[in-house]
């Protein structure tokens, strides 16, 4: 698994580009699976899955919240004001990204995808939007997965987004919106583990460092949905 920082940071330009490559396609690939065809027709309840989401999220965060954030309601009320409408449900994995994926030793293909626990049927531009979130904030600093550099190599999050759409003959028209959702479903796993650490049940180099960045997810998530609105 390339879950490291030394396995990303020993990869050549060509091995960085076939790897995001690989797990941009290999998503395209569970998109396109219907679930009735593999016996998970009754996996999860697409209808009204964005808004649910948004509202999960929400009742997460009032059950950790550790001070107010101005910036959360926010985001909240504009969620549920400029929610898109879904196209075809598909298994939505939930936290597809690099560091979830094992790869065949010659990086051409992913041999597997793991971590499934908030997989369902629903939106899979869901699973764009959070890709897109991941690889943002690893082109900049390794807060999230280790540093994955356009430079180095590795695709940016505009050309997985491109490439995706190329693939799956998807809309993405409303991906800011996506987006936004993946900044502000981040901001609510920092503010949980910045909350277990303050109770001493999260223990360890770094994590005390999570409740700081959460100011900073919440302003790209309404960055996100002003450009949305720009559209």
């Amino acid at each position: 698994m390339l879950d490291r920082p030394d396995a990303v940071n020993a990869l050549d330009h060509s091995a960085a580009t076939r790897v995001g490559e690989a797990l941009v396609d290999t998503l395209v690939e569970l998109h396109a699976v219907a679930p009735e065809d593999v016996g998970l027709e009754d996996f999860g309840r697409p209808a009204g899955f964005l808004e649910r989401q948004v509202h999960r999220w929400h009742k997460q965060w009032q059950a950790s919240e550790t001070r107010p954030v101005p910036e959360l309601p926010q985001v909240v009320d504009a969620l549920l004001a400029h929610m898109p409408e879904s196209g075809d449900p598909a298994i939505v994995h939930g936290d597809y990204r690099l560091t979830n994926l094992i790869y065949t030793h010659d990086l051409t293909r992913i041999a597997a995808v793991v971590d499934w626990e908030m997989a369902t049927i629903g939106d899979p531009l869901a699973d764009v939007g959070l890709l897109v979130v991941y690889h943002s904030l690893a082109e900049q600093s390794d807060l999230t997965m280790p540093r994955m550099r356009p430079a180095d190599g590795f695709l940016s999050a505009e050309e997985m987004a491109a490439r995706y759409t190329a693939g799956a003959k998807r809309d993405l028209g409303s991906l800011p919106w996506y987006v936004a959702l993946g900044f502000f479903k981040l901001a609510v796993i920092a503010e949980g583990i910045a909350a277990r650490h303050l109770q001493g049940k999260t223990v360890g180099s770094g994590f005390e460092h999570f409740g700081a960045i959460v100011p900073m997810l919440l302003s790209r998530a309404l960055d996100a949905l002003r450009t949305r609105g720009d559209r």
